[in-house]
């Protein structure tokens, strides 16, 4: 008997292993054989989650009409999968269109784009690429709406997605706004309130703020996209950290509400209260262990690195709390996809 059961067991598996062996495989994802294919690795998000979640994400390219003249923007990501007995021969060359939909339409020659978009062989069996075209920004008005839709109509290997080939893009006049990955710790001195190296995406925006006089050029509003989405609640615009004064169970707690107060050249001046109608002041205390300012390498390539000292009140037992000193470190990275709910 066991052996009719371990024969009928490994026919099953030689099925199922013959089923995922198919050479009709597009994008080597079951064997090494297959094809070549390219995608929008922005649209492939925004569809996971409207099957998933359903939070409604949009793509953004975020970048100053002002600052940074004739500057290669990225617009979106061609994300491109290759199996391991077929690979790019010679450089990819894609096919884009570009055309206006809603709001202003874009200005004839404000945005370059190739006859072919070339993309470099690799060896990587799948590659993000980020798809840039130099604006320029003397053609763009500051107060605009522009909104672009992309596709990627053909490519010269492999194949080009049906379903995955196009992505509406909003234009986001601002040189710091956009999706950032944030790592968090921040240090207690009574050791009851603590997070240490917490990573999460996050919205940097200029215009999330309650307070009027703290939203536009000059002031980036934290939004921690996933809570606020979820829950829907206020505390979406805090720094979360746990409370320990439960003892073994950890609680969550609202430490501050940061809106971040720059300048031109992103130099951290002070941090706001995003949740206060005055656009109350946190009167922190800038650290020398971090350059407290953005450094910025390219469109996509953006980090903020800040270091600072407030005094918070906040609990200190289960049934009271104490005004303290709090130290809290963040290292910004700008997110390789670009894509907002708000």
């Amino acid at each position: 008997m066991k052996r009719i059961q371990y024969s009928i067991i490994a026919l099953i598996v030689l099925s199922l292993s013959s089923c995922l062996k198919t050479k009709n495989d597009v994008g080597g994802l079951r064997t090494d054989k297959g094809s070549i294919l390219t995608t929008i690795a922005e649209s492939e998000y925004i569809n996971q989650d409207n099957n998933v979640i359903g939070f409604g994400y949009y793509a953004n390219a975020n970048f100053s009409y002002t600052t940074e003249p004739n500057e290669a923007v990225k617009f979106f990501t061609a994300r491109i999968s290759q199996p391991r007995e077929t690979k790019l021969n010679g450089s990819l060359k894609l096919k884009i269109s570009m055309r206006s939909i809603g709001g202003d339409v874009i200005p004839a020659g404000a945005i370059t784009i190739p006859a072919d978009y070339e993309i470099p062989a690799f060896t990587d069996n799948v590659k993000d690429v980020p798809i840039k075209f130099v604006v320029n920004k003397s053609l763009l008005n500051p107060a605009a709406d522009y909104r672009a839709e992309f596709t990627i109509t053909a490519a010269n290997q492999g194949a080009v997605s049906q379903t995955n080939n196009v992505i509406d893009v909003q234009f986001h006049n601002s040189k710091f706004s956009g999706r950032y990955i944030v790592e968090t710790t921040v240090t207690d001195p009574a050791n009851v309130i603590k997070i240490e190296s917490n990573t999460k995406p996050v919205l940097l925006d200029d215009q999330l703020g309650l307070s009027p006089v703290r939203v536009g050029p000059g002031y980036l509003n934290f939004l921690d996209e996933y809570f606020y989405g979820l829950t829907g609640s206020a505390q979406g615009f805090a720094t979360l950290v746990d409370n320990l004064t439960t003892g073994t169970t950890a609680t969550r707690f609202a430490l501050l509400n940061p809106t971040f107060q720059i300048d031109g050249s992103g130099k951290l001046l002070q941090v706001y209260n995003t949740l206060s109608g005055s656009g109350a002041s946190y009167n922190v205390t800038l650290n020398s262990d971090a350059p407290n300012s953005f450094s910025y390498a390219a469109n996509d390539d953006k980090t903020f690195s800040i270091s600072y000292t407030v005094t918070l009140t906040a609990p200190l037992t289960p049934t009271t709390t104490s005004s303290r000193q709090f130290k809290v470190v963040e290292k910004y990275k700008y997110h390789p996809i670009q894509v907002r709910v708000f």
